[in-house]
């Protein structure tokens, strides 16, 4: 089995991709496949990419091959948007990180060091923006919502976890759902959550932007005896006095992904 890993801009995929180089397993990159459709050709990878603006076989060409390569190949990381999509047969991981943490790093140079902002800000107009117009993209393309959690095996939290970190806990869980598949497991780093006294077990309440944990949540308990940075969900759930018609935004959850649809699935 392959795994299929994306993410929200700016969440460090490809830190991660390179961890789990480290650990052993190839990477196939849909920026190399372009670079090699570039040079069969015998054009540049700029001359290509303006030539994809009108020119929608290319991004047929892209992922047909990686739907061969996915059928062909077995233990390798795709670090693709869409090769969740194309490569279905494949452990399916979203890093998904908050959005003020994802301008931080933008503007600080830590990711997509090409782009310039005035301010964090700005930064963070600039990838919401981008974000919406990407989601709009995948859903006239290919009819799905690329930002909904349900599409992903493993969501995982990047806000306060090290590329080491995550590219382990990525590979703990690809290991488990091998022996026995899952459907979507939310785990979020234990610091971006608030412990409150409140007994609401091992669910997680939000009021848009804060994540709330029950301190005797066995989940968060078990987490803490592992010290790991990491703890799973076993459901997320609206405070009482909110409905859902409060989040008419993704971007009020305080992630680009939005995991107020891992809620809904949960409860049906």
């Amino acid at each position: 089995m392959n795994i299929s890993i994306t993410g929200n801009l700016g969440s460090g995929k490809t830190s991660i991709c390179k961890e789990l180089e480290a650990m052993g397993f190839p990477i196939i990159s849909v920026g190399a496949i372009f670079r090699d459709i570039a040079k069969e050709r015998g054009i540049s990878v700029i001359e290509l990419n303006e030539q994809a603006k009108t020119d929608r076989s290319i991004d047929d060409m892209l992922d047909m091959r990686s739907a061969k390569l996915g059928r062909e190949l077995d233990r390798v990381v795709f670090d693709s948007r869409m090769a969740w999509h194309f490569v279905p047969d494949s452990f399916k991981v979203f890093v998904m990180t908050k959005t003020d943490e994802t301008a931080r790093r933008v503007f600080s140079g830590e990711n997509r060091r090409s782009e310039s902002y005035e301010s964090e800000e700005d930064a963070l107009r600039g990838l919401e923006e981008r974000a919406e117009l990407e989601r709009q993209r995948f859903r006239d393309l290919y009819h799905v919502d690329y930002y909904d959690s349900s599409n992903y095996n493993l969501v995982i939290d990047s806000t306060k976890a090290a590329p080491r970190e995550l590219a382990e806990e990525i590979l703990k869980n690809f290991e488990e759902y091998e022996k026995e598949a899952f459907g979507t497991r939310l785990l979020m780093c234990r610091e971006e959550m608030v412990e409150t006294a409140a007994p609401i077990g091992n669910e997680i309440h939000s009021d848009g932007r804060n994540y709330y944990i029950g301190s005797a949540s066995e989940e968060l308990k078990r987490a803490k005896e592992e010290n790991s940075p990491f703890v799973r969900l076993e459901s997320l759930r609206f405070e009482e006095n909110l409905s859902r018609e409060d989040f008419p935004d993704v971007r009020k959850s305080g992630y680009f992904l939005d995991i107020h649809k891992l809620a809904a699935m949960k409860e049906e």
